[in-house]
């Protein structure tokens, strides 16, 4: 097995693993109840963060256990914005990297002194011809979407020289450099480069 996939869907309960350690959780999803299975080192934050019965969104590969049973190995874990009839906004996302600031919510609150992501996109004429507006619209939907207002800005700039390689894009203060950016890969490519890889 191995295939990679995404899934939303509501947490229903928190599992411990062989050790005690609370690792994983069940998911209900559209096609049903999978287990979902977090990195250790996520496990307090997890735990902390997400409560039962809250939205999460998954995207890792899909394995079999001791006993033959399928599960989902966790490589990105987002606690999904809560409905505009909550009374609170749930914090997002998680794990938060170490050149991340905490969530708002965290005992070691976010320091104004660390730096915020920036998306800068080119807005030149030849980038705009190939899906640089489209491509703006989806990172502010996806920033929107993910709760990362606080730590994501996403802006415009002049050409980046570049034009026959457009739609291009640089996230700083890394100074990421894409270029041929997909429009529809806008989400992917943030989440990407905003959480770390655990494969």
């Amino acid at each position: 097995m191995g295939e990679l996939r995404t899934l939303e869907g509501e947490v229903t309960a928190y599992l411990p693993g062989k050790r005690g350690l609370v690792n994983r959780c069940t998911l209900a999803t559209p096609e049903g109840e999978i287990v979902v299975k977090f990195p250790k080192e996520w496990a307090y934050r997890v735990t902390q963060t997400i409560v039962v019965g809250e939205r999460v969104q998954v995207r890792g590969k899909l394995k079999f256990d001791d006993d033959g049973e399928t599960y989902l190995k966790a490589t990105v874990l987002l606690h999904l914005k809560a409905t505009v009839n909550a009374a609170q906004p749930l914090t997002v996302p998680l794990p938060v990297p170490p050149n991340l600031p905490e969530p708002a919510n965290s005992p070691e609150a976010a320091s104004p002194t660390l730096p915020k992501t920036r998306v800068l996109v080119c807005e030149s004429s030849d980038c705009c011809k190939r899906g640089a507006r489209k491509l703006i619209r989806n990172l502010e939907e996806a920033v929107e979407r993910y709760g990362l207002a606080d730590r994501v800005q996403i802006r415009t700039t002049g050409c980046m020289k570049h034009c026959k390689q457009g739609p291009n894009l640089m996230i700083t203060p890394a100074k990421t450099r894409h270029t041929y950016v997909d429009p529809a890969q806008a989400q992917e490519l943030l989440l990407r480069e905003l959480l770390p890889k655990l494969e």
